[in-house]
């Protein structure tokens, strides 16, 4: 398990990468972030695997919307070049 805090000073939305290092041997089955909004008040998103094209979809079309989302992909270090979480 890996735990880590954020904090957007910012009142505006942001879009974020974040960069995990991994070994061929780890799997991730699941992924849970815990968003505290700014009035206190927590909200638990948790991931589902998916075919990645279908993933990639509901991911666009949840931005689209105006909608917090994530997505979680395994990619070489060097060809990662898209946002993957936007909070």
């Amino acid at each position: 398990m890996i735990h880590q805090d954020y904090e957007n000073p910012s009142a505006r939305t942001i879009e974020t990468v974040f960069l995990m290092p991994r070994s061929e041997a780890l799997v991730v089955n699941r992924l849970e972030i815990v968003f505290t909004l700014s009035d206190g008040s927590t909200r638990t998103m948790i991931t589902k695997v998916q075919e990645r094209k279908k993933a990639e979809q509901k991911f666009e079309d949840a931005i689209s919307a105006g909608e917090t989302a994530v997505i979680a992909t395994s990619t070489p270090a060097a060809s990662i070049s898209k946002n993957v979480m936007r909070i």
